[in-house]
């Protein structure tokens, strides 16, 4: 058994095919190993970076680390580059094709599809208080003049 943690998203920036994505996620098993795993990417029109870090922590704590990162150039060459805990290293320019999703690949209906759960509470009615005007639509709040003149009683 083992419990697991992480947090993942994409956007797409001013919808003209400029993407960001990103991942976190860890976990630990039962005997204490640990993991984990996060990277990010940002592209636009072929160009762009791809960055993350991948680790390790064994139970008897001794830790392993890489990090790693492209550049996409958008003319077929990629600048690769990393480093790990370990002495590992690499720096070089290659040939490749660069591809990436310019549109994301789980949007909102997906979100609240997989969401029932979470949809299925009902929600509770309001303790006395004071709470802020959350209402995001267009109409904008009255004005002071048309407050009340008497003061409001004091809180319990």
């Amino acid at each position: 058994m083992s419990s697991h943690g992480g947090k993942s998203g994409e956007s797409i920036m001013m919808g003209r095919g400029s993407v960001t994505k990103w991942t976190d996620k860890w976990a630990e098993t039962e005997l204490g190993t640990k993991w984990g795993d996060k990277w990010e990417e940002k592209f636009f029109a072929g160009i762009g970076s791809r960055h993350g870090e991948t680790w390790h922590v064994s139970p008897s704590g001794g830790r392993w680390s890489r990090t790693w990162g492209e550049e996409h150039f958008g003319n077929g060459k990629v600048h690769k580059y990393g480093k790990s805990t370990t002495s590992e290293s690499w720096d070089i320019v290659v040939d490749e094709e660069t591809y990436y999703e310019a549109e994301p690949h789980y949007g909102w209906a997906d979100v609240v599809g997989d969401s029932s759960q979470l949809l299925s509470i009902e929600p509770r009615e309001m303790p006395p208080g004071v709470y802020p005007n959350l209402d995001f639509g267009s109409s904008p709040p009255p004005p002071v003049d048309d407050l009340p003149d008497s003061p409001l009683p004091p809180a319990h």
